[in-house]
């Protein structure tokens, strides 16, 4: 069996590249000969990486050959199907789909991440595109938004596939080098347009846990971008905090986030690969994927960076961590990552028997 994936894959992404190992793994482990072919910004390293073939995913007429020559698509996982980022993403995931229709091939949404879709032409472009297809999405509000939308799918929920990844290097050697003996608090940001509000108040936050005895660490997910991010509110702080270096490997970043007492995070991914270590969080949102995540979890959310209303209060912010450290609630976090994990590994089972069905 030949298939090829499409994603965000190819940017230095952490969470992205966490996906597609995921993706990677779990299908192999089920259908150790199948063949895979990624659409990647960066074919040679993602290769390299991962053993996979890939193409270069701006090059059409390579895409439509592969696609073409193969048995069917894996659309996912990620949010491929919104408009927030720009249109052009949307128009871009949604070609692939079409290309793929176009020469009969089965489709499958592995575990996406679905809306929010704001314009009227990109609610008529995915339901049109999404129309005989079938798989699978990470949460019950993805799910709800296929139906309002009138894509029927059928479509089930099964969680992002990173939750229950197993990582190769379960160590981080510039973690290791700092030889820390206070318990650290992981912090993932990354660039949005944010209030002035939110970043004073989350430097007061961050500076009332050091004064608790707590290392404030700050963990790039995704390169330069985040590295600035937490560069400026470490700026407004006036205790002395780390920044991991970008270029730390997917792994040595799943290291870092595991060792944590407590991560604070904006990206997806960091509060994910926090659940698979089961380490507790709060979320800082900026999508409505990080409240659904949240809450999902029973993790709190410390406030929406989009909601101008919002008030970045340190007092209020710090109230919402009492409940992360009664053993109780601790229990029950555990016991719904547990659940997720389980629920994650039945993906790959779903969408390669779709292909076999499809096949026959």
């Amino acid at each position: 069996m030949h298939l090829v994936i499409s994603g965000y894959y190819g940017f230095q992404n952490t969470g992205d590249e966490a996906i597609l190992q995921a993706m990677v793994y779990q299908l192999r482990r089920q259908e150790p000969g199948v063949r895979l072919t990624v659409l990647s910004n960066d074919p040679v390293t993602t290769c390299s990486n991962y053993e996979v073939e890939a193409v270069n995913r701006w090059d059409m007429a390579q895409i439509r050959r592969v696609i073409r020559q193969a048995d069917g698509l894996i659309s996912g996982g990620g949010s491929l199907f919104q408009d927030v980022t720009s249109l052009n993403t949307l128009i871009y995931y949604t070609s692939i789909v079409s290309i793929a229709k176009l020469y009969n091939k089965p489709v499958f949404l592995y575990s996406q991440g679905v809306g929010p879709l704001e314009r009227p032409l990109s609610r008529l472009m995915t339901r049109r595109t999404l129309k005989n297809v079938e798989g699978t999405v990470r949460d019950v509000e993805s799910l709800d938004f296929l139906h309002r939308l009138g894509a029927k799918g059928p479509f089930s929920i099964s969680p992002d596939p990173v939750l229950g990844s197993v990582f190769a290097t379960p160590s981080c050697t510039w973690l290791e080098e700092k030889k820390l003996t206070s318990e650290i608090v992981t912090v993932s940001l990354r660039d949005w347009p944010v209030s002035k509000d939110y970043r004073q108040g989350l430097a007061a936050l961050l500076d009332n846990l050091a004064e608790k005895g707590y290392t404030i660490l700050f963990i790039s997910m995704h390169g330069v971008p985040d590295t600035e991010a937490a560069e400026e509110i470490a700026a407004l702080m006036e205790s002395e905090t780390l920044i991991s270096p970008s270029y730390l490997s997917l792994e040595e970043k799943a290291a870092l986030i595991a060792t944590s007492s407590l991560l604070i995070g904006m990206r997806l991914h960091s509060l994910i690969l926090a659940a698979n270590a089961f380490v507790p969080f709060a979320a800082i949102s900026y999508d409505p994927k990080i409240d659904s995540f949240a809450k999902e979890l029973k993790q709190p959310v410390l406030g929406d960076v989009n909601d101008e209303k919002e008030t970045w209060d340190p007092a209020k912010m710090n109230a919402s961590f009492e409940h992360l450290s009664d053993e109780d609630n601790y229990a029950e976090y555990c016991t719904t990552v547990r659940f997720l994990i389980k629920e994650a590994e039945k993906t790959p089972g779903l969408a390669l028997r779709y292909f076999r069905k499809r096949l026959d």
